[in-house]
């Protein structure tokens, strides 16, 4: 018998089976869990369900006979839905199990977990303490009250009413972390790639994006050299690939040059992709990551419209995209640059010029480029104040908030019309590139605008 098993719970759009299928990314936060645990004694299994097929009938089957006295799901937005789906299973098949979620959606949700007594309670934020000390309640008694991190249920204030246990601070440091516990996975998962965290949290203030409410508003990092013994360890298990997840790997330039000192001088030979912002590369830098494994590098563009970049506090310019992306390609890496289309500012002329600045960092850089749909997330500001802006969320049904999907209307636009701008760009760029349409699919925030909530309820019906 387990203590623990976690779940990191998928989301039901098809799209995410095929960006598994383009690279493999661990869910670190689950792992990082997992490790906390394993360290402090507890017997604990994880389970990836975006690893297919991982169907909810075996994971039920799984945890029912391993019959743990805690279960965790960690989730997003998208997957918020199949977890709710799955504690439902799982509270009818272990009803006396300690049952809690986790991850940004039920941070700033969590009155919607605990509505309805699907989950007995919701660990905000980092929850490498938090779910040690969940465990030790779990299998030997004790307060939840007294656990810091907590969103309880609160029985004085009605459905979905919520009570918080004291606050629990940010690990302040990453090195004493033990590596994530990628070991505990069960089934195993396959494939020579491996994801990496070098560093937790961004400073950004982007309008669309979560992180900074995350993690304060504040970046963490761990020591180049603790990231190179993990990395190393990957080598030594047979692993050939490596996706920095970080938000910007490249957030400080020193920093970055003295992690890659040291992985020129240990001799890894990994093949390496990240993110990064174009305010914080340089030609020198890129040439030197490409020089020690570096292939691919992302950037978060959003718009082709200055006002636009300016009025999401996105705090770049489109001349730096423009440099950044042609170094890049300089450097000999292939650059992908990711747009959203449906903020609360644009306009036809906006979508237009970010659609033609897009071609031309295709045209120009051999950029390959993704037209996301805006979705609202909780935690954003445009969560919290898109209505102020024109923004209409369309459905609560959190299964559609995918960046493939329309889920929101502005002031100008229809979710139709959205659709079809999305579409259009999308068909745009590959035609001149001449390349067939469906190959564009799997990049990231990418759709050819069809309605995928037929696809999306063949997943749900896993559940």
């Amino acid at each position: 018998m387990l203590d623990v098993v976690l779940i990191a719970v998928n989301a039901p759009h098809p799209a995410n089976v095929l960006a598994g299928a383009a690279y493999r990314a661990t869910p670190l936060g689950t792992a990082y869990l997992g490790a906390a645990l394993a360290r402090a004694g507890l017997r604990t299994a994880l389970i990836d369900m975006n690893v297919a097929p991982c169907p909810s009938d075996w994971v039920v089957r799984f945890v029912a006979a391993q019959r743990p006295p805690l279960i965790g799901l960690s989730c997003a937005t998208e997957s918020a839905g199949n977890a709710a789906r799955l504690a439902r299973r799982l509270r009818a098949a272990l009803p006396q199990a300690l049952l809690v979620t986790g991850g940004p959606h039920f941070t700033f949700l969590p009155g919607s977990a605990l509505a309805g007594g699907l989950f007995d309670a919701v660990a905000l934020r980092e929850g490498e303490e938090t779910v040690v000390e969940l465990a030790q309640v779990a299998c030997g008694g004790g307060d939840l009250s007294r656990v810091a991190g907590l969103a309880l249920p609160d029985p004085d204030g009605g459905p979905g009413a919520v009570r918080r246990t004291a606050p629990r601070p940010l690990v302040a440091d990453l090195d004493a972390l033990p590596f994530p516990a990628r070991d505990l996975f069960v089934p195993a998962a396959p494939g020579n790639q491996a994801s990496v965290l070098t560093g937790r949290g961004c400073p950004g203030r982007c309008a669309f994006c979560a992180a900074a409410a995350m993690s304060g508003g504040r970046r963490r990092v761990r020591s180049a050299e603790n990231v190179v013994a993990e990395l190393a360890e990957l080598r030594g298990a047979g692993v050939e690939g490596v996706f920095f997840v970080d938000d910007t790997l490249t957030a400080d330039p020193a920093r970055l040059e003295r992690l890659l000192d040291l992985m020129e001088e240990a001799r890894l030979g990994l093949a390496w992709v990240c993110e990064s912002r174009t305010d914080s590369v340089s030609l020198p830098l890129l040439r030197r990551m490409a020089d020690l494994g570096c292939v691919s590098v992302q950037f978060g563009v959003e718009s082709g419209s200055q006002a636009l970049l300016d009025a999401m506090g996105k705090d770049t310019t489109l001349g730096q995209v423009e440099r950044a992306v042609g170094w890049a390609s300089a450097a000999g890496l292939s650059p992908v640059c990711s747009f959203i289309i449906g903020h609360p500012w644009d306009t036809e002329a906006t979508i237009a010029d970010t659609v033609e600045f897009a071609a031309g960092l295709q045209a120009r850089h051999l950029a390959r480029c993704g037209f996301a749909l805006l979705v609202p997330f909780p935690g954003t500001r445009l969560w919290r104040g898109g209505g102020e802006l024109g923004l209409r969320r369309l459905t609560g049904d959190f299964d559609r908030y995918n960046m493939h999907t329309p889920v929101c209307a502005t002031a100008r636009f229809g979710p139709e019309r959205l659709r079809a701008l999305q579409y259009g760009a999308v068909r745009r760029l590959a035609a001149e590139t001449g390349e067939e349409l469906g190959a564009m699919l799997p990049l990231r925030g990418v759709a050819a605008g069809a309605d995928h909530s037929l696809a999306s309820g063949l997943w749900r019906d896993w559940y």
